[in-house]
């Protein structure tokens, strides 16, 4: 069967030779085919005239899914990748290739593997697990019911309560993706991420990449002091440092205090190397350059900060031009 896979990933197997700072720890793949939804953000949706080789900003080169086996095998017992991520596109063949990768890698390999699939039911989720799925991830994307509707199509409020309820259901084993800067205030965002963190549902933070030929290709990527601050807020409720209740937001929806000193938050970030910066979402993932152009402005770092990284990710947090010391 063919199956796309990630340019990083194939950096790592040495089939090119692509520079990275902070090379790809997990693998990704992404089932071949035509997808019938209709994302306004995405490269893949049936309503796009971008490159179908490009996930956000990724090139996914077309392989042969048994040749690529083998390969992860190996980098998978030198350590160089340390779990798989399947991404499933929405049509009739992509579900039955997707549980038929999801049982390769768990009988060959014994991989840790998540999937992101359009899944329908828990009885779907259900049975991915059943196959080798160590997470299912139901993408939200969108976090209110308008834009998700707008941008997305579809009911916000069954998809999910679908996601929280197989959480209910399979502990530590659901995740879920949130946009930033799809239109949503900072109040909204983190309302959801801590909605989230309370069902155990582990959460990949991205921030909306424009592609050229989707729908959303004019709206403008988020300004780095308003991703900084979801960051740290996100960071902070999941290291449970802080309570929701804590949060101070204005009439916009703006995030003006994190509920603790200044000089504490700091501090924080500094002892845990700026953590709260990196990439979210399962172990050992890191998705280097996602969201990012090599040289540009680094949202999710996919690797330990420098301590200069770490002094300008704090400044841009709090919206300064200092450097702290």
């Amino acid at each position: 069967m063919k199956i796309k896979v990630s340019a990083g990933t194939l950096r790592v197997l040495g089939q090119n030779r692509m520079q990275f700072d902070g090379m790809p720890t997990t693998a990704y793949m992404l089932v071949d085919g035509v997808c019938n939804n209709s994302c306004k953000f995405c490269s893949q949706s049936k309503a796009s005239t971008a490159n179908k080789k490009l996930l956000s900003r990724i090139s996914w080169p077309e392989q042969q899914f048994e040749d690529i086996v083998e390969q992860l095998g190996d980098a998978h017992t030198e350590q160089k990748l340390k779990r798989a991520c399947i991404q499933v596109v929405h049509n009739h063949n992509a579900k039955a290739m997707a549980k038929s990768a999801v049982k390769t890698l768990k009988d060959q390999l014994a991989m840790p593997t998540c999937i992101s699939a359009d899944v329908e039911s828990i009885e779907d989720i259900k049975e991915l697990i059943d196959l080798g799925a160590d997470k299912v991830s139901i993408a939200i994307d969108a976090v209110t019911p308008e834009l998700y509707h707008k941008i997305k199509g579809g009911s916000f409020e069954q998809r999910l309560s679908l996601l929280m309820k197989a959480a209910k259901l399979f502990p530590n084993r659901m995740s879920t993706h949130v946009i930033v800067g799809l239109g949503e205030t900072e109040q909204e965002m983190i309302t959801i991420i801590e909605q989230l963190l309370q069902h155990q549902i582990v959460i990949a933070l991205f921030a909306f990449t424009p592609i050229k030929g989707t729908e959303l290709e004019s709206l403008v990527a988020p300004a780095i002091a308003h991703y900084r601050r979801i960051q740290v807020a996100f960071y902070l409720l999941k290291e449970q440092i802080i309570e929701f209740k804590d949060l101070q937001f204005d009439n916009d929806g703006s995030l003006i205090a994190f509920g603790i000193s200044t000089d504490r938050v700091i501090n924080i970030l500094r002892e845990s190397d700026g953590k709260a910066f990196e990439t979210t979402g399962c172990d050992d993932c890191n998705r280097p350059y996602y969201n990012e152009k090599p040289g540009g402005i680094i949202y999710n770092y996919p690797r330990r900060l420098t301590d200069k990284e770490l002094d300008k990710a704090i400044a841009e947090c709090f919206n300064t031009g200092a450097v702290y010391e």
